[in-house]
């Protein structure tokens, strides 16, 4: 049974467009589209969603590039050329099975047996098997030996016999032919000798030297690239119905940050780079790693776009189109507590809350709506829902592949407000790159970083030193301010901010406080009045949005909102009593603690955080 697919309406839109063709006409130099996203983003989920809708109506290959590249070591590019032929030549409607006869005589040529001391009798060697039409049954024999390999590189299609040889039925057209006409190279083999850009080369000597290089670790494996691309071409334009064909092939390659994805994405944007477009669209996803080895030359040809982009999305300047996976909104999250088959209103307050917890996170808020679905209820407390078991299965889930003790590491880092702050917390000379989603733009808490806080908190002696070295070492007041309240010294803190509120506008004051408080709360063993004085408003202020800043804030909010309210209330008499923005805030948390003390949380969640 396949499971409901969730948001990401925007990338399968962006796909759809780069698939778009005019039918009949050149093909343009087409950019890739690189997904990025941390671990259990869905990057994994897109692709499978993407594979499954061209399914019989376009032709479409998947590869599992880190799959392949640990369960095979070294793959050599027949194997992953064969994977994409195999995969692409499938039937579809209108397009019926695309050949690959140019790949096809590069592969089998790798395979003869040819006189390696005399070229010249190489030479002849090949003219006789030209001259005697292998059969087929030998060409599928060679073939099927490539594909078995191929389809097992987390290809997800069957492997088995049966299926290797459909697939091979599939890619191979008539022996007789295109191996050749008459002892002499025909169409399909003759192109080695001009391989579409005017060579004049002799295809028979070419085919000689194919079968030399295969015995060099990467021989030949520009022209196999080559050779794949010029018969995807060749299939739209000579074709029977390839003028009606108006969407581009699919390739997906999963985990393209690895040597294996590199040498694959080498392959096949060869030719682009040098102007040539092709009738394939390539989507490739990457934790992050893969755009950052780029050259710098590279990264000029790099475009970052949104989910909304319009306007055209290839031209002759852009080699790659990075997409930035978003986590879901809270309407998502809601559009997926609603199929739980609660009330309308528990579905509206359980996603809230799920939103919360796991910030939007994809792969995180999963497993946390199968632990509430587990529940059958729509009434949770979030320190209920998200158990110890809970938070390991999620931690692990997050930091897969990450060794145990690089995830210390990055506990004791998770201190800092971002990865600069990480950064001063770590040891090491040459540190691994932080992973992606630890610390994001836009929110002061990602679910991985939660996780890591709530871990360092069970160790009240390393969160004191975390918390203490940085705010030792702050370079602006709300950094100081900031770990000082994450080591509750919530008075020394309120002390602080009173008499700025004497220095600086209303406006700055507001902004440094909504910075200061989104420290994370410590543990009860640090709690500790600090020194100073303020007036008991200020400190009920910070302490309140503190708490409520807190993803672990219960059903107690309506009350904790009302105590905001009323805090704003004092600073705007404490002020003079003329400022709209107070009063905004005053309304807002009014606003909000009515809601949630009705139970009803059907409005925006970031309402909260505005």
């Amino acid at each position: 049974m396949t499971e409901p697919f969730y948001g990401r309406k925007p990338e399968i839109g962006l796909v759809r467009r780069l698939m778009l063709r005019d039918a009949g006409a050149d093909d343009p130099p087409r950019p890739v589209l690189v997904v990025e996203g941390g671990a259990a983003t869905g990057k994994t989920v897109l692709l499978h969603e993407l594979l499954r809708r061209c399914a019989g109506t376009v032709p479409c290959a998947y590869l599992d590039l880190a799959s392949a590249e640990e369960a095979s070591g070294h793959v050599d590019t027949p194997e992953l050329l064969a994977a994409l032929a195999f995969q692409l030549a499938r039937h579809c409607r209108l397009y019926g099975s695309l050949r690959f006869n140019r790949l096809v005589i590069g592969l089998l040529a790798r395979r003869w047996e040819l006189d390696r001391l005399d070229r010249k009798r190489a030479q002849a060697q090949v003219r006789e098997l030209l001259r005697e039409r292998l059969p087929l049954s030998t060409v599928k024999k060679v073939l099927a030996d490539l594909a078995r390999d191929g389809l097992r590189l987390g290809a997800g299609v069957d492997a088995g016999q049966g299926a290797i040889g459909a697939a091979v039925d599939l890619v191979v057209d008539k022996a007789a032919s295109w191996i050749s006409t008459r002892g002499r190279p025909g169409r399909f083999a003759g192109w080695y000798g001009h391989q579409d850009a005017e060579l004049g080369l002799d295809p028979v000597d070419e085919l000689v030297e194919l079968n030399r290089s295969a015995r060099a670790l990467g021989g030949g494996e520009e022209v196999l690239w080559t050779a794949f691309l010029a018969d995807l071409r060749d299939n739209f334009r000579t074709a029977r119905r390839a003028g009606e064909w108006s969407m581009n092939c699919l390739v997906l390659l999963d985990n393209a940050d690895t040597e294996l994805g590199r040498v694959v994405l080498r392959g096949l944007t060869g030719k682009r780079r040098l102007g040539v477009g092709d009738p394939l669209t390539v989507v490739a996803t990457t934790r992050g790693d893969f755009l950052a080895e780029l050259s710098n030359a590279e990264r000029a040809k790099v475009r970052q776009v949104s989910g909304g982009e319009q306007g055209e999305l290839s031209d002759r300047e852009t080699l790659w189109l990075l997409r930035r996976l978003p986590p879901f909104t809270v309407e998502e999250i809601r559009e997926m507590t609603r199929r739980l088959g609660i009330s309308e209103r528990d579905a509206l307050n359980l996603g809230t809350l799920l939103y919360r917890l796991g910030r939007g996170h994809p792969g995180g808020t999963k497993i946390l709506l199968d632990a509430a679905a587990a529940e059958r209820s729509g009434t949770f407390e979030p320190a209920e829902l998200l158990t110890p078991r809970l938070e390991d299965v999620l931690r692990d889930r997050l930091l897969a592949g990450v060794p145990e003790a690089e995830a210390e590491s990055l506990t004791f880092c998770a201190a800092g407000r971002d990865p600069s702050e990480g950064l001063r917390l770590r040891e090491e000379v040459r540190p691994e790159p932080f992973p992606v989603g630890l610390w994001e733009p836009g929110t002061h808490t990602t679910l991985l970083r939660m996780l890591l806080l709530r871990r360092l908190a069970r160790r009240p002696g390393d969160w004191r030193t975390a918390h203490e070295r940085l705010r030792k070492d702050a370079t602006d007041i709300e950094a100081e301010l900031y770990h000082s309240l994450a080591l509750g010294k919530v008075t020394a803190v309120a002390s602080v901010l009173t008499k700025q509120l004497t220095e600086e506008s209303l406006a700055n004051w507001l902004t440094l406080l909504d910075g200061v408080v989104t420290a994370p709360r410590p543990p009860a063993p640090l709690l500790e009045a600090g020194e100073g004085s303020a007036p008991a408003f200020v400190e009920a202020l910070i302490s309140a949005l503190q708490e409520a800043a807190d993803p672990m804030c219960g059903a107690d909010r309506g009350w904790l909102y009302a105590r905001i309210a009323e805090a704003y209330r004092d600073l705007f008499r404490h002020t003079g009593g003329r400022s709209d923005e107070l009063l905004d805030r005053i309304r807002r948390y009014d606003r909000l603690s009515t809601l949630w003390r009705r139970g009803s949380h059907e409005f925006d969640v970031l309402e909260e955080t505005q």
